[in-house]
């Protein structure tokens, strides 16, 4: 055995005296404080509803639809906001959770080491990342059911929890708002025991609905870094890839292309030094459940422990020390320095990444998060402790989470034993042992004293890269060929929340190929379902029927029986459901929803016997069950059992503390106060108090659902739709005059927080309108989720009717241009629709900006559209308008007035939106330039050129992809050529090859394969260039001719008018053509395509600017 140099070490700045004795513990200090904490309030949502189809959100949609969307930020003011904090201490380490941000951690501190090794802001600063707009870095935010989560900025319920071993859990919940995830509730608890430095936290999903959902969860552990930073992840894990699969590279020392990287030498890109441009770091699979962060400049870390079978994702952010990465961080903070993100996915290895969960499973795991200090990064850990074998030091360091005595370290090369040493340690220290470490395989093994094998790793470096190949993406449908590869394809594009393309566009063509493709019959009845278009759900369904039951009656997946009788109750066809819903529940993958339903419709017969059993059934399949449990125990209430039904809520509360509908059964069956059942709603109350209703009206229990309504009013929870929904239930208990008066009282509240989206509002809202015909609101509302579950006659009819009933109600002449301008083409009524909405309610920002954008779509002429923009500007527009301002200035070429309202413009990036501010200003600087360069004066068009390749101070943005700087370093290099400065030129041209077409910018259309090729001429490659430009025009030229398939370009931005993605497709195609008519000097007929291009598509700065060059176009 080698003899080892022993040293154990804490923090020198911190007065701590290392013990040979563990420790003793203090129980977990927790409790409920105010803190003020200054914070840049952000203005109001908008009151209307973004039906934002084409936004793309991480790779995901970012439909916004049902909620209010925040569009800018506040920058001027700092409020002290008094939050609600909850603290969890012990002796090692201090949390502070934030219920009102989410549920947000805002520290996570070591106090043994005086490290927050979570990122702790001390202003809350809030920017437009999150899906409906806010959202902050820092801390730990819990993503669910994407990230970044859609409530990241919205309150969460939350209770405490106290063990009797001293352990204290925080566990905070939500139902998730966002579409396609509806209602999925998230419960997690933060668990903190007396005797350890790590936390844990304790996750719970449950599906409330009857159909299945696509859901990730990712804990985003925000941490300070520096240049110094590292990165580490297990010794198996030999690459990394990007999001959705689309880039790799090997780790931790890489080469070449990743992502919009190009590391030309080998580089570390563990080391946050060597990020070159924000990007991501997702792990390869490994077999190991560790990953983290280590500061060398503190000399402190975070480790991140979960088992890998259920968390397999292991992902860093790291922005890059440039102009990006520095606009970022101080958009995120006024002081609390550089920001990065380590991420823990469960049931997801990437983003987006989605797994399904079905109707009415839950879903449970746990993580654990911990500070490290002096160890360096780890090379193996888990929830005992770290270990670090350095064999470029000779060193072994040992770090723990919980005190050990006399336990035993031992090293082994496999025969012989390196070091063997007893150790006694608590969490915050760490030991270090100079030994020798030869190029072997070493195994690890800590030992506590009684045995227990606490560490036990032997290294782990595979020899083979098993790195598969880039992610090409997903063939649009009828790319694809047979039926099913289409349908699986579709699936796909459910799954994952496509935000171009949906299932359905799919399935239709996988029926086109074979009409009696079966999954394909079955995922149009459910979509359309999940449409509330129930009949066209039954004749797929009666089709599927056909080819399912041809031989017999009794297939061995109910989905078509189950998907029927969901129809039919959706119908209000109850007992035709009834009956096949048993039918379905004859095989074994749904018996657990269709008992649910069976026993909703007992308790709507008031048998309660029956009620119980099939309810009993229901939990047999699903133990935890998130309602049948509930309704169990309401039927033994029912039976005359009440102490045996209010032990059995009781049982369900203690499982779950934020169980809402037990939470209200308990209390209403037990005759206690009610107010105790609203004190604690936080996260969007109505919806809350909204789901528990419709849970209780499915079993048929009207009289409490009154009493929980009627309870909301009392409790100041009431919204428009509560009401309606209170006078659904008066009408159905023969009330009428107490319907009529809850109607009328919100009759003229339009402006709601969420929209109505449910499948139960539906018919709310239709007897709403049906009750009293003058009622706008009810109108209004109706066809706002008329129009979100795709009945957009139905909605415009509604709209209309509301232009009728109330002129002055801005919104539903807003509605109704949507509807005509997206889904009637009927555009140019759309445009004096928006017009009118501007008359009714001036110089709203977003008003003015669709308008403008209707109009610019329209080819309203440039003078024209720009003097009505300047007129109807409010006194300050936001980030977006203000480009837009400047793209009608360049689209009228005054390019000085454009760069001016850029320049003197205060900006706030949006994630993904700076691409828009940095093209309008690339574009009028190159444009100007061009125009410079025509009249003679190439030395400051250059300028122009240079200027416009570097970001103005008042952006506050960066360039995600400097590939969108592809026409400005031609134009640089083509002036440096006319200027006889041949090898600027060259180097200037050398900046645009090799090309990688990343997808980043949705400005890097076709054409740039026309600057490449010449970049490729001017450095000499004449065969190549032109062998290049033909190869894009032959593909071009076919492109051009296909008409299928064609999606508008997705976007960032919350558009609800949708243009025509062929035209617009077929455009931007043919002005690339032109673009290579210039290539081979054809300017006649660049300039027919150029004109071709610009009828397509009037809003068309390219063409239109081109055309001008070319004589053929003026001002």
């Amino acid at each position: 055995m080698v003899t080892a140099q022993s040293r154990t070490t804490t923090n020198p700045t911190i007065a701590y005296e290392m013990k040979e004795f563990p420790m003793p513990h203090n129980p977990v200090v927790t409790g409920v404080e105010k803190m003020i904490i200054p914070t840049y309030e952000p203005p109001a949502p908008d009151e209307m509803p973004m039906y934002s189809e084409f936004r793309q959100h991480q790779g995901s949609t970012g439909y916004a639809y049902p909620n209010r969307v925040t569009l800018g930020v506040e920058r001027d003011k700092l409020t002290d906001h008094e939050y609600t904090v909850v603290r969890l201490e012990n002796d090692y380490i201090r949390l502070l959770i934030l219920p009102e941000l989410g549920g947000r951690i805002l520290e996570g501190y070591d106090k043994v080491n005086d490290y927050n090794f979570l990122y702790r802001h001390h202003r809350i600063k809030p920017v437009i990342v999150g899906s409906y707009g806010n959202w902050i870095s820092g801390g730990m935010e819990f993503n669910f059911p994407f990230h970044h989560r859609p409530g990241t900025y919205m309150a969460v319920d939350y209770s405490i929890e106290k063990l009797d071993d001293g352990t204290v859990i925080v566990w905070c919940s939500e139902a998730a708002p966002s579409p396609g995830q509806y209602r999925l509730k998230g419960t997690w608890g933060v668990k903190l025991r007396p005797d350890v430095s790590y936390y844990e936290t304790v996750v719970k999903i449950d599906n409330r609905t009857p159909v299945k959902h696509p859901f990730l969860w990712y804990e985003n552990a925000g941490i300070h870094v520096n240049a110094n930073y590292q990165l580490f992840f297990p010794q198996d894990v030999g690459y990394v890839h990007h999001h959705y699969d689309r880039h790799h590279a090997t780790f931790p020392i890489t080469k070449g292309w990743y992502a919009v990287e190009n590391h030309e030498e080998e580089t570390d890109i563990s080391i946050h030094k060597n990020t070159l441009k924000g990007n991501s770091y997702f792990a390869a699979p490994s077999k190991y459940d560790f990953f983290g962060g280590y500061d060398h400049d503190r000399d402190c870390g975070t480790v991140h422990v979960a088992d890998h079978h259920m968390v397999p994702g292991k992902k860093q952010f790291m922005w890059a020390l440039e102009d990006l990465g520095d606009a970022w961080n101080g958009n995120l903070t006024d002081n609390d320095g550089e920001h990065a993100e380590l991420m823990a996915g469960a049931y997801s290895d990437d983003q987006p990444d989605f797994t399904y969960i079905a109707p009415y499973e839950v879903k449970t795991w746990s993580q654990f998060w911990f500070p490290i200090h002096g160890t360096k990064a780890p090379t193996f850990a888990n929830i005992h402790g770290v270990v670090n074998l350095d064999k470029a030091n000779s060193e072994v360091r040992i770090a723990v989470t919980k005190s050990v005595a006399d336990a035993v370290l031992e090293v082994s090369d496999g025969e012989n034993t390196v070091l063997r040493e007893s150790i006694t340690l608590d969490p915050g220290d760490y030991r270090e042992f100079d030994v020798a470490l030869p190029a072997d395989v070493y195994t690890l093994r800590l030992t506590a004293a009684d045995g227990t094998v606490l560490m036990d790793y032997t290294e782990d470096k595979p020899d083979v890269l098993r790195i598969p190949e880039d992610n090409p993406g997903i063939p649009t449908p009828h790319e694809l060929t047979t039926a099913q590869e289409i349908y699986v394809a579709g699936q796909h594009i459910d799954q994952y929340r496509d935000p171009s393309f949906k299932g359905r566009d799919y399935y239709l063509v996988a029926l086109e190929r074979d009409p009696e493709h079966l999954p394909s019959l079955l995922a149009m009845a459910e979509d359309r379902y999940n449409n509330a278009l129930y009949d066209e759900a039954l004749e797929y369904l009666r089709r599927a029927d056909k080819v399912l039951n041809r031989f017999n009656h009794n297939p061995y997946d109910g989905t078509y029986s189950y998907l029927k009788a969901l129809c039919e109750y959706g119908k209000g066809e109850v007992d035709a459901a009834y009956e096949t819903f048993f039918k379905a529940a004859w095989s074994n993958n749904v018996i657990s929803p269709a008992m649910t339903y069976i026993a909703g419709i007992d308790g709507q017969r008031g048998d309660w016997a029956k009620m119980k059993e099939h309810a009993e059934q229901a939990l047999k399949k699903e133990a935890d069950h998130a309602i049948c449990g509930t309704y169990k125990a309401i039927a033994e209430i029912k039976l005359g059992d009440r102490e045996t039904g209010l032990a059995e809520l009781e049982g369900i509360i203690a499982r779950d503390r934020l169980d809402h509908l037990a939470r209200f059964a308990h209390l209403y069956y037990s005759g206690k106060d009610l107010g105790e059942f609203y004190s604690i709603l936080l996260s969007n109350p109505a919806q809350t108090i909204l789901d528990v209703t419709f849970d209780l009206l499915l079993a048929g229990l009207k009289e409490e659902a009154v009493a929980l309504l009627e309870g909301a009013k009392l409790a100041g929870q009431s919204t428009p739709m509560t009401h309606y929904t209170l006078a659904f239930v008066y009408d159905a208990l023969g009330k009428t005059e107490s319907a009529a008066s809850n109607r009328k009282a919100v009759s003229d509240s339009p402006i709601v927080d969420v929209f109505p989206y449910r499948l139960e509002e539906l018919p709310v809202l239709k007897a709403a309108v049906e009750a009293d015909p003058t009622d706008y609101t009810a109108a209004y509302l109706y066809g706002c989720i008329l129009y979100n579950k795709l009945q957009y006659k139905a909605a415009a009819d509604q709209w209309k009717k509301v232009t009728e009933l109330k002129p002055g109600f801005y919104i539903a002449w807003r509605n109704l241009a949507i509807a005509y301008f997206s889904k009637f083409d009927r555009r140019e009524e759309a445009l004096e629709l928006m017009k009118k909405a501007v008359e009714v309610k001036p110089k709203d920002d977003t008003l003015v900006r669709e308008t403008n954008y209707v109009a610019a779509k329209l080819g309203v002429d440039g003078r024209e559209r720009l003097e009505w923009l300047l007129a109807n500007l409010p006194d300050k527009p936001s980030d977006t308008l203000a480009w837009d301002l400047a793209d009608a200035y360049s689209n009228v070429f005054e390019f000085d007035k454009a760069l001016d309202v850029l320049r003197h413009h205060e900006f706030v990036a949006a994630e993904c939106q700076e691409t828009y501010l940095t093209e309008s200003y690339t574009f009028a600087l190159c444009c100007k330039g061009r125009l410079l360069e025509r009249d003679g004066k190439v030395e400051e068009a250059l300028e122009c050129y240079r200027n416009a390749q570097i970001i103005p101070a008042n952006f506050r943005a960066g360039w995600w992809d400097t590939q969108q700087l592809y026409y400005a370093r031609w134009f640089e290099a083509a002036a440096l050529e006319k200027l006889g400065r041949e090898d600027e030129a060259r180097k200037a041209a050398s900046r645009l090859l090799p090309f990688i077409h990343s997808n980043y910018s949705p400005y890097m259309g076709p054409e740039t394969d026309y600057y490449v090729a010449l970049a490729e001429r001017l450095l000499g490659d004449n065969i190549i260039s032109r062998k290049d430009m033909s190869a894009s025009v032959v593909k071009w030229e076919e492109d051009v001719k296909n008409d299928l398939d064609r999606k508008p370009i997705v976007t960032s931005l919350h558009l609800s008018f949708v243009p025509d993605g062929v035209t617009e497709h077929k455009a931007e195609t043919v002005r690339a053509l032109a673009y290579s008519r210039l290539f081979f000097n054809d300017k006649d007929g660049a300039r027919e395509l150029f004109e071709e291009s610009l009828r397509l598509n009037p809003d068309n700065l390219k063409a239109r600017f081109e055309l001008h060059l070319l004589g053929a176009l003026d001002a």
